[in-house]
């Protein structure tokens, strides 16, 4: 005997199959009532009806929220144009202030500038020592010799 010359792949015969070994597959989804074309309209209607009540309604719920919003929406922007309002105001005060306050700087260093120069040129005034009495300030008009004119009433006299 001689060996075949063809590669040695092994070859597999199916298996003989009885017909009682197959298996047919179990119908899958719903189950189709039988119903008459006039039945199959009117449930098809009636579910019509239910799907557009409801959408009605969402539909309804979600105006309602919208105006809600709106509403909420309007009183912001009503408040804020007042606000907006308020503080143009404000800062139209803030910048009169702020120029017054800039003036009055200048004023004041003007005004400085004039008292240095005084203060500079005059010599401070000699006055004479004061001269009291229990704490009470006594008129120039009176000297250590005697009062020199008289004076009615002690309410000229000022408490040091």
């Amino acid at each position: 005997m001689t060996a075949p010359s063809s590669s040695p792949v092994p070859v597999s015969y199916p298996e003989p199959v009885d017909s009682d070994t197959l298996v047919t597959k179990p119908v899958t989804g719903r189950k189709r009532k039988c119903l008459d074309p006039e039945e199959a309209a009117a449930r098809k209607a009636e579910q019509n009806r239910l799907a557009q009540k409801a959408f009605r309604e969402r539909k309804d719920l979600r105006i309602k929220e919208l105006e809600v919003k709106v509403a909420v929406l309007t009183q912001l922007t009503a408040s804020s144009s007042s606000t907006n309002t308020i503080n143009a105001e404000l800062l139209e005060k803030i910048r009169i202030l702020e120029e017054r306050c800039a003036g009055l700087e200048r004023e004041n260093v003007k005004l400085k500038d004039v008292v240095s120069k005084v203060e500079s040129q005059a010599t401070p005034p000699v006055s004479p020592p004061a001269q009291s009495i229990a704490g009470y300030q006594l008129p120039l008009s009176w000297t250590s010799a005697g009062v020199q004119l008289p004076i009615p009433s002690p309410s000229h006299l000022t408490r040091c």
